[in-house]
C-alpha cells in the first residue's frame, strides 16, 4: 500500500470473528511488575547463544509416512508460574524420505493445542520438513486456570511474550545442533510477531516466515478489536496511552537489525480487521523485505489461503527472501 492510499474495507470473516469469539478478561488485576520482564529481556538484545531445550519425548506414532511424538520440557525462562513453566510441543517428522529442513512453529493468540495449526502444517511435513509446534505460555495445558484465557496483569502479558521468544530460541538451538538440514522459524499473527522477535535475538542468521504479523502488540490490543478484552478501568487513568507506551518499548524496532544472511518472507493481508496493514508493513521494513500481499482478511488467510501461507514457508526454507 502507498502513503495516502485508502485502506480496503475489513473482511467480513474478521467482523464475524470479532463479534462472536469468546471474550477474555485481560489485566483485571492491573499492571503487575511488568518492568521485571522488560529487564529480564534486555540481555537478548546482545544475542546470547540459546540453551537447547531438554525435551522428554513420549511414544512415537506413525501416520501415513509421518512420525508424530509429543514432548515436554522445563521452560528456559525462570520465574514463570505453575503450569506455565512447562513447555509442551509436538513433533511432526517425515519418514522414509530426506529431511529438507527443520522448522519451529509458534502459536497465534488463543491457539491452544494442535488442532488449529496441524491441518495447515501437515502438507509441509509431507513435503519433507520436520516441524516442532510449541504450545504457547498461558495457553492450553499452560493456562493459569480453567475456563477462558486468563492473563490477570500486564506483567503476565509480558511474561507470555518473553517465554514464547525464549522457548523458541531454545527449540531452534536443539534443531540446529542436529546439523544436517536448514533450520527455520514460522508463526501466524501473534506467532509471526513473536517469531520475528526471537529471530532478531539469535546469534546466527535464521530463515523466518512471518505470516500476517504485527510489528507490535499495541495496534492489536490497544487500538484494535482485541482491546475489547482489556479491563481498562483496572489500569487507571490514561490507560490506553500508558499501555501503548509500554508495549512500544518492546516492539520489533527496539531489537537489533537482522544479521547478514537472514532469509525472511512476510505475508500480509490487505483487508485485515485484526492487524492493521501499516503494522505488517513496519515488520517487513524491519527485515528489509516487501510484504507478499494477499487480498483477504486475518481469518480468511488462515482458513482460505493456506496454499499461499505454505508457499511462503517452503520458499524461505529453500533460501528465498521477500
Amino acid at each position: 500500500m502507498t502513503v495516502g492510499e485508502k485502506s480496503p474495507p475489513r473482511h467480513w470473516l474478521d467482523a464475524l470473528y470479532v463479534r462472536f469469539s469468546p471474550r477474555s478478561r485481560l489485566f483485571e488485576e492491573g499492571w503487575g511488575d511488568f518492568e521485571r520482564w522488560i529487564v529480564q529481556a534486555r540481555p537478548l538484545r546482545e544475542r546470547p547463544e540459546p540453551t537447547p531445550l531438554g525435551v522428554r519425548w513420549g511414544r512415537e506414532r506413525r501416520w501415513f509416512g509421518l512420525a508424530i511424538s509429543d514432548g515436554e520440557a522445563p521452560s528456559p525462562l525462570p520465574g514463570l508460574k505453575g503450569e506455565v513453566a512447562t513447555v509442551y510441543l509436538r513433533r511432526l517428522a517425515p519418514q522414509g524420505r530426506p529431511t529438507r529442513g527443520r522448522l519451529v512453529v509458534m502459536c497465534s493468540w488463543a491457539d491452544e493445542g494442535w488442532l488449529l495449526r496441524q491441518p495447515l502444517l501437515l502438507p509441509l511435513a509431507f513435503s519433507g520438513l520436520e516441524l516442532w509446534l510449541l504450545e504457547g505460555a498461558y495457553f492450553g495445558r499452560r493456562r493459569l486456570s480453567a475456563g477462558l484465557l486468563h492473563l490477570p496483569t500486564v506483567a503476565d502479558f509480558f511474561a507470555l511474550g518473553l517465554a514464547n521468544v525464549t522457548e523458541a530460541r531454545s527449540a531452534l538451538a536443539s534443531l540446529r545442533a542436529m546439523g544436517d538440514a536448514p533450520v527455520g522459524l514460522a508463526g501466524y499473527s501473534m506467532g509471526g510477531h513473536l517469531a520475528s522477535q526471537a529471530a532478531l535475538t539469535l546469534p546466527w542468521p535464521i530463515r523466518l516466515a512471518a505470516l500476517v504479523p504485527s510489528h507490535s502488540a499495541a495496534p492489536v490490543f490497544v487500538d484494535g478489536p482485541l482491546s475489547r478484552n482489556v479491563v481498562w478501568p483496572a489500569l487507571g487513568e490514561n490507560a490506553k496511552q500508558k499501555l501503548t507506551e509500554v508495549l512500544e518499548r518492546v516492539n520489533a524496532h527496539a531489537l537489533p537489525a537482522p544479521l547478514p544472511g537472514a532469509r525472511t518472507v512476510v505475508v500480509a493481508t490487505r483487508r485485515d480487521g485484526i492487524v492493521p496493514a501499516h503494522s505488517m508493513e513496519a515488520l517487513a521494513a524491519k527485515w528489509g523485505v516487501a510484504p507478499r500481499w494477499v487480498d483477504t482478511g486475518h481469518v480468511g488467510a488462515f482458513l482460505l489461503r493456506r496454499p499461499e501461507l505454505r508457499r511462503a514457508v517452503l520458499d524461505v526454507m529453500a533460501g528465498a527472501a521477500g
